[in-house]
């Protein structure tokens, strides 16, 4: 039997662990600990009602830590990003198939109609489902003060708001009784209280329904079945033939001239009026573009089409693996375009997630082709599912700023080696550098400690007015701990930047002392955000 009273106080705790984690504290740590406070109160709410999960769904809960911890092991912004969202979707997922564990077998229709029914359960599950009862033959409890201990929770919950309110009108009238009062809690922060307690209390809520929704609901999933799907086929074979067939036509008079200008070398390029660099400029947004809208129009076809036979199934699956296989070498010639213009211009953090964009792309693709040809279309959300996952992990795993870092200066390095350093793209960009996130702390020093000056110099005095935005945020709170920053703390005092590159404020702003010279420090709006 699902004990109802119990979930409501696990969720009332899981609710307060939100103000007390996050309230006057910045993100840090506090979003992982949330994210175990809440599978904590999921597990332990089934476990009292007697309700284990599905297997499958189990393997969602370290695919759940692994990137809630991105938040607090990287400070690059769209890797922490890509962290949260993930934790919270698969979180979602977890909380729609906890008892099922049907989600591998989801299609898009069935994500978005659990997602519909969670968002339901959270806010109308506390409110329409009867309180908890005695189970049939059970006898009845001793003490009644069980009985009336959740009517006095209840109580007590409507009670707080409206004796706050007085009590702030009777301080106000009477300065003995303020005095007495403000010994207790500060009645100045009264509406701080109350917003504070008024979204605990919504947390509570929303999070009751969401465990009653995983306990009670989440058994019977259901799925949209494959003889009776949402949205009937009604595009004619033949049709969809001839669209397939005029796109890998497109795409392989693409792939032919590609070959011929591209994959064949410099020279069949430039002799064509064209620099390595121009050439690479142009057109990887839009290859990875195409590469994207040719999934859609492939997955598209696939539900869409009628196969009414062995033959036209076979020969619609063949003609999506000749079109993947075309986009496939596209993709490889967008990867190799972005390449080129990383070379002239350097690494960029933008272009780097086109990169590893780029693969995991290209892994989708091979995998719908081969869901395709195994009749195991459905699956294709998992694969998606998987693919932002593996995206996820890829962007921490890299390090982004670190590897951005690591490999201009190794591109320097080349150029400098080659005699062909004059040019002002190939220089380092010290002040791009400035902008960098803590995860790019290690590879500035070892990059400080191989340049030469006025290379050295510049990085030197970015990691000592950097040091110094750090040292103010180091007094901050367990819960705003971030391994990278503590991490460049470490590193940084013991490095000596300090002692070479001095620095001291005026009026709020940071400067540094650069042989002799005192400069502002550029990345100062950034760190200290």
């Amino acid at each position: 039997m699902v004990k109802r009273n119990w979930i409501w106080w696990i969720a009332l705790a899981a609710a307060f662990s939100f103000d007390f984690l996050f309230w006057g504290h910045r993100p840090g740590i506090s979003f992982f600990l949330f994210i175990v406070v809440c599978l904590a109160a999921g597990a332990v709410s089934a476990a009292v009602s007697g309700i284990r999960p599905h297997l499958r769904s189990l393997i969602l809960v370290p695919c759940i830590l692994a990137a809630a911890a991105v938040t607090f092991l990287r400070t690059e912004p769209f890797t922490v990003f890509c962290g949260a969202a993930a934790a919270l979707g698969l979180m979602m997922i977890l909380a729609e198939t906890y008892r099922g564990g049907r989600w591998p077998f989801y299609g898009w229709i069935d994500h978005i109609g659990a997602a519909f029914r969670l968002g339901a359960s959270a806010a109308l599950h506390p409110a329409l489902l009867p309180p908890e009862k005695p189970a049939e033959g059970a006898l009845p409890r001793p003490n009644a003060w069980r009985r009336w201990m959740p009517s006095v929770a209840r109580g007590l919950v409507l009670a707080l708001p409206v004796v706050l309110v007085f009590a702030a009108l009777l301080s106000a009238a009477d300065p003995v009784f303020e005095r007495a009062l403000n010994s207790v809690f500060d009645i100045d922060r009264l509406p701080e209280y109350l917003f504070r307690a008024t979204y605990v209390l919504i947390g509570m809520y929303l999070l009751t329904g969401i465990i009653l929704h995983a306990v009670l609901s989440s058994r019977e999933e259901r799925l949209a079945a494959p003889e009776n799907p949402h949205v009937r086929p009604f595009v004619g074979f033949i049709e969809s033939v001839v669209v397939l067939l005029s796109v890998s036509l497109l795409f392989a008079v693409f792939v032919a001239i590609q070959f011929r200008y591209f994959f064949g070398g410099a020279e069949n390029i430039t002799a064509e009026g064209f620099t390595y660099s121009e050439y690479a400029r142009r057109g990887f947004g839009e290859l990875v573009a195409v590469a994207f809208f040719s999934l859609v129009l492939f997955l598209g076809l696939g539900s869409l089409t009628r196969r009414e036979n062995a033959f036209q199934r076979k020969a619609f699956s063949g003609l999506g693996l000749i079109l993947a296989a075309l986009v496939v070498v596209m993709l490889v010639s967008s990867f190799r375009r972005l390449q080129l213009y990383e070379e002239a211009y350097g690494f960029t953090a933008l272009r780097l997630y086109t990169n590893v964009f780029i693969l995991w792309l290209g892994i989708l693709l091979v995998a719908a082709a081969g869901l395709e040809l195994a009749g195991r279309t459905r699956c294709f959300s998992a694969a998606a599912l998987a693919a932002a996952f593996g995206f996820t992990l890829s962007l921490a795993v890299l390090n982004v700023d670190a590897a951005i870092v690591r490999w201009n200066g190794l591109r320097a390095v080349r150029f400098e080696v080659e005699g062909a350093s004059a040019r002002a793209e190939e220089q380092l960009d010290t002040e791009y550098f400035e902008s960098l996130s803590a995860d790019a702390v290690p590879e500035l020093l070892a990059l400080y400690r191989t340049s030469a000056v006025p290379e050295k110099d510049q990085i030197g005095a970015g990691l000592s007015c950097r040091l110094a935005a750090m040292e103010e945020e180091s007094a901050e709170d367990w819960r705003s701990y971030l391994w990278p920053v503590a991490e460049g703390l470490r590193l940084l005092r013991a490095s000596g930047v300090a002692e070479a590159y001095p620095t001291h404020t005026e009026r709020g702003v940071w400067y540094v002392q650069v042989g002799g010279e005192s400069r502002r420090c550029a990345g100062q709006e950034m760190w200290m955000d």
